[in-house]
């Protein structure tokens, strides 16, 4: 009877070692996850909040390009009323041409975090799809706003160059770096100023009504990023608080 016991001990013995190693196999298996899990959030984490320092250096961005867009649709309403004045010299030509001044700038952003996370497939590592969502949502209209302002800028630009009239040579700034002698002056070069009917004048005050229009509609861009930046960084708070 002993002997005949043997062989169902041994199975059960060999039974009992089996499931212990499945067992161990299954907790180390569940500690890596768990390891693997941990890493990633801990990278996801950083990378938070890396785009949440991103996010607050656009919003001082938007801030400082919003006061200088205002700044400029100032100048520019008061170069229209200066305008239709009579302008008799070089300084008060000078003057005129400083309110007027081509103002373009193009859009730039930190997107550094959020081009890295989208390469290295991070992105997808987070939990929240919402959030995630989110940040998808917003840099897309950073490149829609920023493809916009830069089409806006090449047309504004083109209107310049099509007045063949060298504004540099009558900006305060460059006169004096460039064109620091009275020769290089011509009453010819600014007359049409005077004459508002004048094909060159109408051409002169529509460029700057453009200009005009691109810096007020900048304004209304750079609120509007920054309302959007700032919801992200309140998104990006409250999962980075819930860790």
């Amino acid at each position: 009877m002993a002997d005949d016991n043997k062989p169902l001990k041994y199975m059960r013995y060999a039974v009992g070692e089996i499931v212990l190693v499945v067992i161990g196999i299954l907790v180390a298996l569940q500690v890596n996850n768990w390891n693997e899990n941990r890493i990633k959030l801990n990278e996801s984490i950083i990378q938070l909040k890396s785009l949440k320092s991103d996010l607050e250096v656009d919003t001082i961005y938007f801030n400082q390009q919003k006061r200088e867009a205002q700044k400029q649709v100032d100048n520019y309403l008061i170069f229209f009323k200066k305008s239709y004045e009579t302008q008799n010299n070089i300084e008060e030509v000078t003057e005129l041409i400083d309110l007027a001044y081509p103002f373009t700038k193009y859009l730039h952003v930190q997107n550094s975090t959020f081009l890295e996370m989208v390469n290295a497939g991070k992105l997808n590592d987070l939990a929240n799809e919402e959030l995630k969502s989110s940040i998808v949502a917003l840099y897309r209209d950073y490149e829609i706003a920023r493809l916009g302002n830069r089409d806006y800028n090449e047309y504004t630009v083109s209107l310049m160059e099509e007045i063949q009239f060298n504004i540099w040579k009558f900006l305060s700034g460059n006169r004096k770096i460039l064109f620091d002698e009275e020769y290089m002056f011509h009453d010819n070069d600014w007359k049409f100023l005077n004459d508002y009917s004048s094909p060159k004048f109408q051409q002169f005050e529509n460029m700057v009504t453009q200009y005009h229009g691109k810096q007020f509609a900048a304004i209304e861009m750079f609120d509007e990023l920054k309302i959007k930046a700032s919801l992200l960084i309140k998104e990006i708070n409250d999962e980075l608080n819930s860790h």
